[in-house]
């Protein structure tokens, strides 16, 4: 009796011993499963931070926290100038986009062509400088219907910045001076000025 309690005494520490290993290898594979790839999950420090400035001669800038036709008549101008500065701890791409184009009256009570749209006859250009580098020129005198991308524009499509850099990008908008009567008392609104930035 003694000897058969010995037996099973040992069969059973073996039994454990071997579940113990196998439980070790099931481990091991499910966490190699979970582990997949060479590169693990990182979260960096993407940051830019953007101030828009707004001119009616493009020298004298004040701060704008928006963009608007005022007022404006055919061969009149209106700057911007956005600066956009990588604060992060990583360098990234930024795009910078106007979205939301909205076209209707100025005052509703007064007749317009609503087959008409300001944006096409308003002239656009787009051009930005990282740091002291040479000016890159995104759009050279098209019109705003002609820049368009589906329902966007793109003010500057990938621009680098490494960590600390700053770019400036200064776009205008020129209502042409072959715009005649029928382009009064229309308005257009822009909606959004995105500014989008992803890691390498």
């Amino acid at each position: 009796m003694g000897k058969k309690r010995m037996t099973l005494s040992l069969v059973a520490l073996i039994s454990s011993v071997f579940l113990f290993v196998l439980a070790s290898f099931a481990w091991l594979a499910v966490s190699d499963i979970i582990n997949i790839g060479s590169n693990p999950l990182s979260v960096v420090d993407l940051d830019v931070e953007a101030t828009l400035e707004v001119s009616d001669n493009g020298s004298d800038y004040v701060s704008a926290d928006w963009i608007a036709f005022t007022n404006s008549v055919p061969g009149s101008s209106k700057y911007y100038r956005l600066t956009i500065t990588n604060v992060g701890s990583i360098d990234c791409y930024t795009k910078v986009s106007l979205d939301g184009f909205v076209d209707g009256p100025t005052n509703g009570s007064v007749t317009y062509d609503n087959t008409k749209s300001l944006s096409d006859v308003t002239i656009l250009n787009s051009s930005y400088v990282v740091n002291s580098d040479p000016v890159v020129n995104e759009i050279v005198d098209e019109t705003m219907t002609d820049s368009l991308t589906g329902s966007v524009i793109f003010l500057a499509t990938s621009i680098y910045l490494d960590v600390d850099d700053v770019v400036i990008l200064d776009f205008s908008f020129l209502i042409s001076g072959s715009a005649g009567s029928d382009y009064q008392n229309l308005d257009l609104s822009i909606d959004r000025l995105l500014v989008q930035s992803a890691t390498p």
